[in-house]
């Protein structure tokens, strides 16, 4: 509690104190507002569980201090409020009554200010003060300082390990009297089979006539070939034809030899 020296208040301010308690900074401001003519007094609204709470700034000293103002209840709020009122008073301040609250106080000047006459109330960056889910007397504190981490994932149905042919419908209206339903569209063209059709008479292939292995198999005899004469020759004989060749190894009508001089017909 902090007054001016040497006249009397003009009024009294409540000062709401942050999560972290009455700190050295929030007797500073009550210094200030002394300063400026009024009685300035700051309740101690943890004193009930944890007296002169004095926490660091830090994660340690907010998660402290959740704890703490999740014990407070509005009844409380508003009791210590007007005890602080009365303090005020006491000192001979005049009749203006305000409420002055920073972080976590601003949401308590609220809370007292909907259950005490106050002139005025002053909430400095109270944060979620318009979210009533958020709340530090009816439901959840602030947010930590962490973001909340993400919802699962629903978890993916396991991959079949058999494989399936796509299957596909057909946008064809139905014809006749009564339409079947589609049936799947296979994955391989449709000339593919996995197992050969019989065969049939027609598609049976057309039976070549035996063949001698080429070693039986014998060229032609060429007649003016030297070297086939004697074949010919032979074949020739074995069917009764008679064939004598002359100096040139040609097949063909005996010739007559020349002899000596031509004899004269005279």
């Amino acid at each position: 509690m902090a007054a001016p020296e040497g006249a009397a208040p003009r009024g009294t301010v409540v000062v709401g104190m942050e999560l972290f308690g009455v700190t050295a900074w929030v007797r500073g401001v009550c210094e200030r507002l002394a300063a400026a003519g009024y009685a300035a007094v700051a309740p101690d609204f943890f004193g009930r569980t944890s007296p002169r709470a004095d926490l660091p700034y830090d994660a340690a000293g907010r998660d402290e201090g959740f704890r703490l103002l999740a014990g407070l209840t509005a009844d409380q709020v508003a009791a210590d409020t007007a005890v602080a009122l009365a303090q005020g008073a006491s000192l001979g301040a005049g009749p203006g009554r305000a409420f002055a609250g920073f972080s976590v106080g601003g949401h308590l000047a609220f809370v007292a200010g909907t259950r005490l006459p106050l002139d005025l109330i002053v909430a400095c960056y109270p944060g979620w003060l318009l979210d009533a889910d958020a709340s530090p007397f009816t439901a959840a504190p602030e947010p930590p300082l962490s973001p909340p981490a993400p919802p699962p994932s629903p978890p993916k149905a396991p991959a079949s390990s058999a494989w399936s042919a796509p299957r596909t419908t057909s946008s064809r209206p139905p014809t006749g009297p009564a339409s079947t339903p589609a049936s799947p569209t296979p994955a391989f063209p449709a000339h593919w089979s996995p197992t050969p059709p019989p065969r049939t008479a027609s598609s049976a292939p057309t039976a070549r006539p035996p063949t001698a292995p080429r070693s039986l198999q014998r060229l032609v005899p060429h007649p003016h070939r030297p070297e086939h004469a004697a074949v010919l020759t032979r074949r020739r004989a074995q069917h009764g034809i008679l064939v004598r060749c002359t100096g040139s190894n040609r097949p063909g009508p005996r010739k007559r030899r020349r002899t000596g001089t031509r004899p004269s017909h005279s």
